[in-house]
């Protein structure tokens, strides 16, 4: 069995100190999004400004929860858990959770159209995580429960968000780089970009307190083995 204390707290640390591993990830994930931008362009099909916000954040938390899962493999011994999570990864599902985090918001009644439209992606991508975490950690099939434990546990948190993202943006005022080299955000308009990465930054901040907290009503063997 394996023990979930301090799991954020190691799982934080565990990321700070792979930082050189987040950095590959985001450029190529960084390249990912800019190649598949070139392809539609070739095809006359050009961006909107949302769009392409959009995407350079999809490929943002993509590189945060590929380094998240490798940091969750590490500290709680589960063999090959990294790459059966990133298999979670499933577009259509993503889709699907994002049209109920919007369909919430709308319940809600909406603030900022593009604070909320960030918020409820972003809420969609934690949520897949956790139903992968669900999956490959809890037991079979446990994925959808565990998905909505984390958005439950989720639900006064965004103040918590709020406040790591405006703390880690006044540190990142002026990020540099470019899609090319590690900032998928790069093509996003100057000012945008520290927010932007900061708002990715904060939700996978509390994204581990959430997986403490949620894994830790569900003891279980992670000692399994990547079927392929």
């Amino acid at each position: 069995m394996n023990s979930y204390n301090n799991l954020a707290e190691r799982l934080e640390e565990w990321m700070v100190n792979n930082r050189p591993g987040l950095d590959e990830l985001m450029r190529a994930e960084g390249s990912r999004s800019l190649h598949l931008e070139f392809i539609e362009a070739e095809g006359g099909v050009l961006p909107t400004r949302e769009e392409r916000v959009f995407r350079a954040r999809a490929a943002s938390v993509r590189a945060w929860l590929r380094h998240l899962a490798r940091a969750l493999e590490a500290e709680i011994a589960a063999p090959a858990l990294a790459t059966r999570i990133e298999r979670r990864f499933v577009p259509e599902r993503l889709e699907a959770l994002v049209l109920e985090a919007n369909a919430a918001t709308e319940r809600r009644g909406r603030a900022s159209p593009e604070v909320d439209a960030r918020r409820d992606q972003l809420a969609a991508w934690m949520r897949l995580f956790a139903e992968g975490v669900g999956e490959e950690v809890v037991g079979e099939g446990r994925g959808p429960d565990i998905g909505k434990e984390l958005r439950d546990w989720w639900r006064d948190k965004n103040g918590r968000v709020d406040d790591i993202a405006a703390k880690a943006a006044a540190a990142w005022a002026v990020p540099t780089g470019d899609a090319q080299d590690g900032n998928p955000f790069g093509r996003v308009e100057g000012g945008e970009r520290a927010q932007e990465a900061a708002a990715v930054w904060a939700h996978v901040r509390v994204l581990a307190d959430g997986l403490e907290a949620v894994l830790t009503s569900h003891p279980t063997d992670t000692e399994r083995v990547d079927p392929t």
